[in-house]
């Protein structure tokens, strides 16, 4: 296998708890960006690589010492009833943001090593783009869609909860490059030269009239990695087989497609799962920068005959028809009743693993370079197909391979079915609430904080623009209150100085780009402070 009652009554009787307070972020008196910054500064945080094959996005992991004090956010409990988790590891998903529609080219990021998911070696490095701020917010408004959707009724959310968002300009306010401070200050906590010239890269390449975006996510499982990373038989199966089940989470729950739903946006378990197995968490879905929604008008941005044509010719069949037979699934049609024999939804997951599969590759080759030299001409999921198939048993190389090659190679067979057959309890007990079990948060509440900015959110109009690098620290008082802080006004030791920020001395370029319009940054060195409200 491959790798709705009456209100006073309502109120007299409800025993749902009432959560108060800070909720997700430890600290209401701080930003998300501070509380961020404040974990980044810990002396014994460190850094390390979680993946940098996507176009657009470098991904990487901050760790700090499993000590309460050290955490700023507050997970939801494994009962689901609190935020009162202490998150310990946090995910940052960095993007260069292009200055204009027409700069969207950057040099091949070239890691020493670096080789494609079935072994091909890159030694020109792997191609990058940089990104454009509405699609990054958008990213960051659907995961947080997507965590808030399904992190009820059981507390297993498929993706990671988004925990701040911000952008970093690249003028000089007093000599400093918000961009580069944070970067270098981030290269002070590197764990590994891949983590270093990432971060190079990005030093090299965030160049004046570019913005540097970020993501952060609480990343609650600490030994969570990469899917490809997981060495362990055993626990590579079994987080195969619970990310797939997340798939039709987000298809039934959400009607959402993710087609880059590969190894490296994948997180899972390096641990072997439990004797007697149960739904413990094993994996988590990441990076949703390229989505469908099915309930949308307009399914695609640009070329959708094209796209729809190309998946009639691979699949021998009608995207509208097939869409339209499956589109009505809710995520109980995935359950096994006395009305519902297993072997009807074991066909109802069939027809979406092949929906989600032939529109994927369909989707992918129409927007992207998905070079058939470097193993690319398959659909981006190959991994968890050769888990449900087997290994190999869907073809490699579509372009070249007869179409009803390919169309067999998705036909049940033996070991299909029974991969089939163990996910649908799966999927039942992360998505239906245990019996008897009282207190749980309700989506509807989650939602609430949300709006209410005790849980973070992407808002549109609103400026997350963090360049200000005397802002990103807030001096806390000690002996006033538990996390209730103030700016200090007597702080006259240089930010940089008083901090520990590193300098701007040039690290070395292990990137081989250049910097662009460079005589920009000697033009813009007063810096008007944006009165838009921040978050």
């Amino acid at each position: 296998m491959g790798k709705r009652q009456n209100k006073k009554t309502t109120r007299k009787h409800n025993t749902r708890r009432k959560i108060k307070g800070g909720l997700k972020q430890k600290n209401q008196a701080l930003t998300s960006w501070q509380c961020v910054y404040k974990m980044i500064s810990n002396p014994g945080a460190r850094l390390s690589k979680i993946a940098f094959s996507s176009l657009k996005g470098f991904i990487f992991r901050l760790d700090v010492p499993q000590i309460p004090e050290n955490s700023e956010f507050f997970g939801l409990n494994n009962s689901g009833t609190d935020f009162t988790k202490p998150i310990y590891s946090l995910i940052f998903k960095f993007a260069i943001i292009g200055e204009d529609a027409d700069d969207s080219e950057l040099p091949n990021l070239v890691i020493p090593g670096d080789k494609t998911y079935n072994g091909t070696p890159l030694p020109d490095g792997r191609n990058k783009e940089t990104e454009d701020l509405t699609s990054f917010k958008i990213e960051a408004d659907i995961q947080q869609k997507i965590y808030t959707a399904t992190v009820t009724p059981t507390a297993n959310p498929i993706s990671l909860a988004v925990v701040d968002f911000s952008t970093f300009n690249t003028i000089d306010i007093e000599d400093e490059s918000a961009s580069e401070t944070l970067l270098r200050t981030l290269l002070t906590k590197s764990d590994s030269d891949t983590a270093t010239r990432m971060l190079n890269y990005l030093i090299t390449n965030v160049t004046p009239g570019r913005t540097l975006g970020l993501m952060t996510m609480e990343l609650a499982n600490p030994e969570f990695r990469e899917l490809n990373s997981v060495t362990d038989d055993a626990a590579y199966y079994a987080d195969c087989k619970y990310g797939l089940a997340q798939l039709f989470v987000l298809f039934a729950k959400l009607k959402t497609i993710n087609y880059d739903c590969h190894m490296g946006n994948i997180l899972g378990s390096t641990l072997p799962p439990v004797a007697g197995g149960g739904s413990d968490e094993r994996a988590v879905l990441i990076d949703f920068g390229r989505t469908i929604n099915l309930t949308k008008p307009r399914l695609f941005p640009s070329h959708a005959g094209e796209i729809m044509e190309k998946y009639n010719v691979f699949s021998g069949s009608n995207f509208q028809k097939d869409l339209s037979e499956i589109i009505g699934y809710r995520i109980t049609d995935f359950y096994v009743s006395r009305d519902t024999p297993e072997a009807v939804v074991i066909d109802r997951m069939q027809k979406v693993i092949k929906f989600i599969s032939y529109l994927d590759y369909a989707t992918n080759t129409t927007y992207f370079n998905m070079d058939p030299a470097i193993g690319f001409d398959r659909p981006q999921l190959i991994a968890l197909l050769d888990y449900i198939y087997g290994d190999g048993v869907i073809s490699r190389g579509w372009i070249a391979t007869n179409k009803e090659t390919i169309r067999k190679s998705f036909e049940m067979n033996h070991h299909a079915r029974g991969i089939y057959a163990s996910l649908i309890p799966l999927i039942r007990s992360i998505t239906e609430a245990p019996l008897g079990v009282a207190n749980r948060l309700s989506s509807s509440a989650i939602q609430g904080m949300m709006d209410s900015g005790r849980i973070f959110s992407v808002k549109p109009r609103v400026s997350y623009d963090r360049s200000n690098v005397a802002d990103w620290i807030v001096v806390e008082e000690p002996q006033v209150s538990s996390f209730v802080t103030t700016r200090s006004k007597a702080a006259a030791v240089p930010i940089a100085e008083k901090y520990a920020i590193p300098t701007r001395s040039r690290a070395g370029d292990f990137s081989g780009g250049k910097s662009r319009r460079q005589t920009k940054q000697t033009k813009q060195k007063k810096h008007k402070t944006n009165k838009t409200r921040r978050y």
